[in-house]
């Protein structure tokens, strides 16, 4: 990003994040910029959420909806998520014992490209079968961390149907939601083509995204059924991609020549169940490119025989831009057009689905001048919000007085956090006034940032968790760290 560019960019998500904070402010102004207990802290707007993910999933009319917890594995995000998704994407042993304390029932689709012997072990080890060395509740493994939800977990507020499953009456639906007419499977539901049913236990996964030739082997080793996807890396142009998994030489996934490969494993055995392709190719694409690469992965998987297509993520998001959204409904639109009968579609969104729901809140501890150039340092930084220093760009943000106020423009101002490194940068040349006392309020927070952040460094304590309800702000105690792993929040 050009420093010209970045000057524009935290200009205008300036003001949006100021009228957005005034817009919630009836219910939220309060705890907008300034939260229960000292900043900083993570402040999640969970109707935000709710309203946003409503309108993803009726843009995806026919089309499947996981979501990809490496995003955010938040349990409170991820209760939000649970009434209208399809199921849960996990990519480590890790998130799948979390999203499987908190959702037993929620279909996961398992990726990654270095899955481990045990992983595999628990991804597909039946719910009666023997478990093994390694395996959660196996001899010397663990059932991993144990999650706030157990039972409260699906059964609140729009939960996923009592005795009449996941689409009775009362269940995902309600105006707008998961029902209507042929619910979340058509006929047949959730049991379709060989899925979770079966007198033989359910396996923890639905589908598992077989990433080489060589995990497959590893895989049909195990001697346990399983439903695969195979992940594919198509040798096409992917411009304008801010991260491109496929298109290329990359670790992830296979080329058509191993594909084939795996193909002919499959074949003469029925323990291992070939349902179709993976091919979450790039990250940042908006829905025309998107589009226009669905249509070649669908016509590569049509022409091997797959009749199920996970398409994956890389919605665009644009962090100079806030208000430029991603258009679900042309995307929804152009996938149904390309979708034939008997075959299915999905998608597993991740940042596009939260990042707008969560802001970093924090506080001015100092502002000085070095060299002419102004810098204002703020309690926390990168190693609670890593997102800026990871993709390279000045993290949208509004000021606020010690009184309350929003703050007003000033000198350009880099803001910059408590860590010994000159790479503890949030925004550069913020046009904002601020003085010390001051709230930092950086908004799109609501993705890929506390979870991917180096919170060990410099033994800084760690931010608070709030969520805002239609009740009000909440504390949480609770936060879950880069791990998985829940713990102290504060």
């Amino acid at each position: 990003m050009t420093s010209e560019r970045a000057h524009d960019g935290c200009r205008t998500t300036s003001e949006h994040a100021h009228d957005g904070c005034r817009t919630t402010s009836e219910h939220a102004h309060d705890g907008c910029p300034v939260v229960p207990g000292e900043p900083p802290a993570y402040v999640y707007d969970l109707r935000e959420l709710d309203t946003h993910v409503a309108e993803v999933r009726a843009a995806l009319d026919g089309v499947e909806l996981h979501y990809a917890v490496k995003a955010n594995p938040d349990p409170e995000l991820l209760r939000v998520l649970a009434r209208y998704v399809d199921g849960f994407e996990v990519a480590s042993g890790g998130e799948l014992a979390h999203v499987r304390a908190l959702f037993p029932e929620v279909p996961v689709a398992m990726g990654g490209p270095g899955k481990t012997d045990a992983e595999l072990a628990a991804a597909v080890r039946p719910a009666d079968g023997p478990a093994g060395p390694g395996n959660p509740g196996g001899p010397g493994g663990s059932r991993g961390p144990e999650t706030p939800g157990g039972s409260g977990g699906r059964e609140d507020s729009g939960s996923r149907g009592g005795s009449g499953g996941r689409g009775g009456s009362g269940g995902r639906g309600g105006s707008g939601g998961r029902g209507g007419s042929g619910g979340r499977g058509g006929s047949g539901g959730r049991e379709d083509s060989g899925g979770r049913g079966g007198s033989g236990g359910a396996p923890p996964v639905h589908r598992l995204h077989v990433e080489s030739p060589g995990e497959l082997r590893r895989l049909l080793a195990l001697g346990w059924p399983a439903d695969v996807l195979l992940r594919v890396n198509l040798d096409l142009p992917v411009e304008g991609a801010s991260l491109a998994m496929g298109g290329g030489a990359t670790p992830f996934g296979m080329d058509p020549g191993g594909i084939a490969e795996c193909l002919a494993l499959l074949r003469g055995q029925d323990l291992l169940r070939w349902r179709g392709v993976h091919a979450h190719l790039a990250s940042g694409l908006d829905a025309p490119r998107m589009l226009g690469l669905a249509e070649a992965v669908l016509d590569y998987a049509r022409g091997i025989g797959a009749a199920e297509v996970n398409l994956g993520g890389g919605m665009a998001v644009s962090y100079a831009d806030p208000d430029a959204r991603f258009d679900w409904k042309a995307y929804g639109a152009g996938l149904a057009g390309l979708r034939r009968p008997g075959e299915v579609l999905r998608v597993e969104p991740g940042r596009s689905l939260t990042v707008y729901c969560g802001r970093y809140v924090t506080r001015v501890i100092d502002v000085k001048r070095v060299h002419g150039e102004l810098f204002a340092v703020v309690a926390g930084g990168t190693h609670h919000l890593r997102t800026p220093a990871t993709k390279g760009h000045d993290q949208p943000l509004a000021g606020w007085t010690s009184a309350g106020g929003p703050g007003g423009p000033g000198e350009p101002v880099t803001i910059v956090g408590q860590l010994c490194t000159p790479k503890d940068v949030l925004a550069r040349r913020a046009p904002v006034r601020l003085e010390p006392g001051d709230v930092v309020e950086f908004a799109m927070a609501g993705a890929y940032a506390w979870n991917i952040s180096h919170h060990d460094f410099l033994m800084h304590p760690r931010p608070g968790f709030r969520y805002l309800r239609p009740t009000g702000l909440e504390s949480s105690s609770h936060c879950v760290d880069g791990t998985g792993t829940v713990g102290d929040g504060m």
